[in-house]
């Protein structure tokens, strides 16, 4: 009977501690996986750039816009029901 009752203290005491803990390692473990995994994709989007990749500056129309003009567009009426 001592026995169990001691158990059941136990476990009574056990719960509460282990939420506790798994809070913990589930913030910090998520915080970690926050900060690396945006790290690393920051390291690639810098190693894999389009102007790393093709070496090639992009092409600018104006300051304000990365826009290029359109080429090869007929304003006809034929053209435009297949450019669609």
């Amino acid at each position: 009977m001592v026995f169990r009752r001691i158990i059941g203290g136990l476990k009574r005491m056990q719960r509460p501690i282990i939420r506790v803990t798994q809070q913990v390692i589930l913030a910090v473990s998520l915080f970690l996986l926050y900060y690396l995994g945006f790290g690393i994709s920051r390291l690639f989007m810098m190693v894999l750039a389009r102007r790393t990749l093709f070496n090639r500056p992009r092409q600018r129309v104006a300051d304000d816009t990365y826009w290029r003009p359109a080429e090869g567009y007929d304003l006809e009426e034929f053209h435009l029901v297949r450019q669609s």
